[in-house]
């Protein structure tokens, strides 16, 4: 299952141990040379998670993107314990976001459905066909990461999150209080761009008023610490789930150190502002 999940990123006041992901550029995704290979497993295996960079074009359309409107149906609503408010357009490749503007936002979708499918090539690559089949599927073999991913469930999702100034708690300085807690994805990973902050008009938030940002993202490093994530703008992020331990790992044994399924949490920080995030 693959997602395209938009989250934040940002800095509480207390200021909590921070990680910055690995970065790996789409020239070397496409390249797979064995030093790629390394990096990335690398990456995969210790904390689960990498950045891709130098995506031409990436950076505009993100912006573009997630300002798209979109029309919140009831069902898409859902509001956390501490006052969080997080609307949700999900779909599947190739079919549109309900009530949602096209244009760039179909843009960027396919922009990223590009480079993960150079991902899943890449991963595939690292994870090999030597042993026994990944899956099996009404008794066929899937014995690599791109047969997984091409016959399994894929996922799009954009999320919008506010949390009015006026919540009862104050912004977290830990993810023990978090509005999503620690837990790990369904699935082989996820694909996610980090969010764009904005008005309720849906104006773009300004760089000076960027210091009160509007969420943390949290990772639980293989160390068993937990880190705020400091995420590029410019970058994708892959996120490994539970799908790498469940139906890679028990049959790769060869691939040492194993995939690392990545546990990660979110606080959204109150604000005056309504946006998409």
């Amino acid at each position: 299952m693959l997602q395209l999940i938009v989250l934040g990123a940002a800095r509480p006041t207390s200021l909590p141990p921070t990680f910055r992901p690995p970065t790996l550029s789409r020239a070397s995704l496409l390249d797979k040379s064995h030093r790629d290979l390394e990096q990335l497993h690398s990456a995969l295996s210790s904390n689960g998670i990498i950045a891709i960079s130098g995506i031409e074009g990436y950076a505009p359309l993100r912006v573009a993107a997630l300002r798209a409107r979109c029309e919140v149906k009831p069902s898409g609503l859902h509001t956390f314990e501490d006052g969080t408010t997080r609307s949700t357009q999900a779909t599947t490749p190739n079919q549109a976001f309900e009530g949602c503007e096209s244009g760039a936002l179909d843009q960027f979708r396919a922009l990223v459905g590009e480079v993960t499918s150079e991902f899943t090539s890449a991963l595939s690559a690292l994870v090999g066909s030597d042993g026994p089949p990944l899956l099996r599927v009404a008794q066929q073999p899937l014995r690599t990461v791109e047969e997984v991913v091409a016959t399994g469930e894929q996922l799009e999702h954009l999320h919008s999150y506010a949390r009015p100034s006026t919540a009862a708690a104050a912004a977290a300085a830990g993810p023990a209080t978090a509005t999503l807690d620690l837990h790990t994805d369904q699935g082989l990973f996820i694909a996610f761009a980090p969010a764009l902050k904005l008005h309720a008009d849906h104006a773009v938030e300004a760089e000076a008023e960027a210091e009160a940002p509007p969420a943390t993202f949290w990772l639980q490093l293989a160390d068993g610490s937990t880190a705020e994530v400091l995420l590029e703008a410019d970058t994708l992020l892959f996120m490994l789930g539970d799908g790498v331990e469940q139906f890679v790992s028990p049959h790769r044994a060869a691939l040492r150190p194993p995939l690392r399924a990545a546990p990660h949490a979110l606080t959204v920080h109150p604000s005056d502002h309504g946006g998409q995030g």
